[in-house]
């Protein structure tokens, strides 16, 4: 992205495709690891310097609203996703850029667009099914603020089975499907962990685990979370997981057993080894296969795009 950004008069020449921007789409689309899942049927990345008219129908839809740059629109149908960034001060880094996610109707001009998503560090990861039989989804990951102690949450885009909009899950308004806040306590007062993760049966779940540290002698707080989505209504789900079904769910998540998009962090943490070696104790090893865990930077650690 470019480090500086001109107001301009003209609708039209908001209309950028900025580096580091799209090069994540590119890389998204074209490489590292995937999830062995295709994009939606009829999905397609606008070329906003060639098609114009899609170009200028998306900028009268979202007359109103207020953005510094239009960067990128996917279409299916006639149904679009609009990625929008705002820079309200010309001389601000590119990592600092407000990004905001909208639903637009491009068949019914008298349709609002729907704000889907606001956050900074937007990045697409791939696309995902988080049911068997379900359409595939476009994960994404992002941040609640720059400069400032943020929380990193997940979500994925996705057609309403129902409407054929785009919708997104776990809107933070909501309760969001937080990854990892940097600003829970002092290091080696509270250890955060999480997955994304695939199972044999097709279902895709993230778990995430925050353990507090509180007292010096005592077993602290534990918050185990588990996020995914109902095969029977097609809604997203969260829930504490509590009882019998927290140790599963913690040693499946301290283990990163089939993550998926890169996205899993803190298995090294003193709370999830311990985990893992309570489970070495309790079960002998069956087979001498190496698993592979992949681990993506904590907030701070990982640069921004």
């Amino acid at each position: 992205m470019r480090s500086g950004m001109k107001k301009d008069s003209s609708a039209l020449a908001r209309v950028r495709c900025e580096g580091v921007f799209c090069l994540a789409l590119l890389t998204m689309m074209c490489g590292g690891r995937r999830a062995n899942a295709q994009a939606v049927e009829g999905f397609a990345w606008t070329d906003l310097r060639g098609e114009t008219d899609r170009v200028g129908a998306v900028i009268k839809a979202l007359e109103g609203e207020k953005y510094t740059v239009l960067r990128e629109i996917a279409v299916v149908s006639d149904e679009a996703l609009v990625i929008t960034a705002s820079r309200p001060n010309p001389t601000a880094r590119p990592d600092q850029d407000h990004y905001t996610v909208y639903s637009v109707d491009l068949k019914n001009a008298s349709d609002k667009p729907v704000q889907l998503m606001t956050g900074t560090h937007l990045q697409f990861r791939d696309w995902l099914r988080f049911v068997r039989d379900g359409e595939t989804e476009l994960v994404a990951t992002y941040d609640d603020c720059s400069d400032c102690r943020a929380t990193t949450f997940l979500t994925a885009f996705y057609l309403d089975a129902k409407t054929r909009k785009w919708r997104a899950r776990w809107p933070r308004e909501v309760a969001g499907a937080p990854l990892f806040s940097a600003a829970p306590g002092n290091p080696g007062e509270t250890d955060q962990a999480y997955a994304l993760m695939v199972g044999a049966d097709g279902r895709a779940v993230l778990a995430t685990w925050s353990h507090f540290q509180q007292r010096k002698r005592g077993t602290g707080d534990d918050y185990l979370f588990e996020y995914d989505v109902d095969p029977a209504s097609g809604l997203e789900r969260s829930r504490q997981v509590l009882g019998s079904e927290a140790g599963p769910l913690r040693n499946r998540l301290c283990k990163a057993e089939g993550s998926v998009l890169d996205i899993a962090a803190g298995q090294e943490t003193a709370s999830c080894k311990q985990v893992s070696r309570a489970g070495e104790r309790r079960a002998p090893r069956h087979s001498s296969r190496r698993r592979r865990v992949f681990t993506k930077p904590l907030v701070g650690e990982s640069r921004p795009h």
